[in-house]
């Protein structure tokens, strides 16, 4: 029977390349694109009241002004 081999005799921790700890993560906030109000938005292109807005060049646009 053939016994098992450790993960250690494919690769070690000593292989690895070293870690900055030093260095502060680039976070970036979510961006949403899609925006729900049940009571309804102004469109930012025609001022239509609607429910469901979608982000385009960093606008809220109704359905009937996003393009498919």
């Amino acid at each position: 029977m053939v016994e098992d081999a450790t993960l250690n005799e494919f690769h070690s921790v000593e292989d690895d390349p070293p870690i900055d700890d030093t260095a502060e993560p680039e976070v970036r906030p979510a961006t949403p694109t899609y925006v729900y109000l049940p009571r309804g938005v102004a469109c930012d292109a025609c001022g239509t009241v609607t429910q469901r807005r979608w982000t385009v060049d960093g606008d809220l646009l109704c359905p009937s002004c996003v393009e498919w």
